[in-house]
């Protein structure tokens, strides 16, 4: 720990091996830096601990990792819906530490809501060591990094807000036209109007409270609805 400190760390990891050692967690978390805690092996209780004490020795910038400790991990066994469980429990940011075969549980974390992805790394699996089977070979960390991140930015922010290019085809959303010529003073019936595409005419809506009103230029049959060929709408 004070090794990493000298070396300026900008923020330290606690193992699932650690999280139970409160004691390093205090020393840790006094260093004031953000703090990244795995939660293998772990329950509700033990995490609870290891999260309260590091926010009373002085770290408010904690990242909790969702955690199979199983090398390799199975995938069936990932149980992903602690993501969203650990977030609303104890408020931290949540990402995967991922320890299973492939990319599959990266993705489908990133996709509900994690915000960080940890893998094993190596050059070359045929190199061997305690971690080479599960873990991810340069292509495959390129793969990991591109997919998460176009899976992050599809998920979106849950907004109430449409795309450019999707805004630009509300032209090809139903308006009112008149589908018959029609005089000055004449009342409109249903035989005059009709809601179809495009979007440029009067909006579908106003298509009940313009029957019976009279129009007050005329019009030709194929031109688009709009609020000045009549009185006030109420």
């Amino acid at each position: 720990m004070d090794l990493l400190e000298s070396l300026n760390t900008p923020a330290f990891k606690i193992a699932s091996f650690e999280i139970t050692d409160l004691p390093l967690i205090k020393y840790v978390a006094s260093k004031g830096k953000p703090m990244f805690i795995s939660t293998g092996m772990s329950n509700e209780e033990e995490i609870g601990n290891a999260v309260e004490i590091a926010r009373s020795s002085g770290c408010s910038d904690i990242l909790l990792f969702h955690c199979i400790s199983s090398y390799p991990a199975k995938l069936e066994e990932s149980n992903l819906s602690m993501i969203q469980l650990l977030k609303k429990t104890f408020k931290t940011l949540v990402g995967l530490s991922d320890h299973s075969l492939g990319n599959e549980a990266s993705i489908i974390a990133t996709a509900i809501g994690a915000s960080a992805i940890e893998k094993h790394y190596i050059i070359d699996r045929n190199n061997g060591g305690p971690d080479s089977s599960f873990s991810i070979e340069p292509k495959e960390l390129a793969s990991l990094g591109a997919t998460t991140k176009a899976v992050w930015q599809a998920k979106g922010m849950g907004q109430y807000k449409r795309s450019t290019d999707e805004i630009k085809n509300t032209i090809f959303r139903r308006s009112i036209y008149f589908i018959k010529d029609m005089s000055v003073g004449e009342i409109v019936t249903q035989e005059h109007v009709r809601r179809i595409r495009p979007g440029f005419g009067l909006h579908p809506r106003y298509y009940d409270k313009i029957i019976g009103l009279k129009v007050l230029k005329k019009v030709k049959r194929g031109e688009r609805v709009t609020l000045d060929v009549f009185d006030e709408i109420k």
